[in-house]
Parts: C-alpha cells; sequence; structure tokens
C-alpha cells in the first residue's frame, strides 16, 4: 500500500491533487466538506482522502485523534450508504500527523 508520505510527495511532484486524492487542512477540526468528497469517491473509483495537508501539500498541525473519530463517525452517520473504511492516523514529513482514509468505490447497485 502506498503511504501518506508516499502520496503527499505525488501532489508535491506534479503540482495539484489527482482525481483519486484530495487533501484537506483541517486545522479547524474535520471539515464538513469531508462528506461532499467522500461520496466523489465512493460513487466514482474510490479514493484516498487526507485531513492534515492543504491543497499546496503543506502540512499544518492538527488535533489527529479527534478528526480521525469525526470523520468515522461522518462516514458512518451521515453517509447513505454508509461508508465503512478504515481510519488511520500517519506521519508524514517527519513529525506530522496526518488523518487518512481510503474511501471504496460503492457497488454500482448502491449508486
Amino acid at each position: 500500500m502506498t503511504t501518506a508520505q508516499e502520496l503527499v510527495d505525488h501532489v508535491r511532484r506534479i503540482g495539484a491533487e489527482p482525481q483519486t486524492i484530495e487533501l484537506k487542512s483541517a486545522e479547524h477540526g474535520c471539515p464538513a466538506s469531508v462528506c461532499e468528497t467522500m461520496s466523489a469517491f465512493a460513487n466514482g473509483q474510490g479514493g484516498t482522502l487526507l485531513l492534515g495537508v492543504d491543497d499546496s501539500g503543506q502540512c499544518v498541525d492538527i488535533d489527529a485523534p479527534t478528526v480521525a473519530k469525526t470523520l468515522a463517525q461522518r462516514a458512518a452517520d451521515d453517509m447513505e450508504p454508509a461508508i465503512r473504511a478504515e481510519v488511520s492516523i500517519e506521519i508524514v514529513d517527519e513529525h506530522h500527523r496526518v488523518v487518512r482514509m481510503d474511501v471504496p468505490e460503492v457497488p454500482p447497485s448502491q449508486k
């Protein structure tokens, strides 16, 4: 599996987020826009959501455990169908904690 560090490095190299990677700073907590992103990934080909990294690929300090918990709750409670994906915390740039969720594509019958 590709690490969060490798994904962030890829975004930095190409200078933009590819279709399957979404970066969100989450500097002030888990942003409301994560539901829109999870829906787009689930109804597309899936993708990886990284919280704690801004659009330019720079890491920001976040309360990773709280952001991770809120993200998991939104995926389970606010999405239809619920998104059951693992939420993890990874280290990027040697000391920044980043929250990661790999959103799977939902079956066509659920789109």
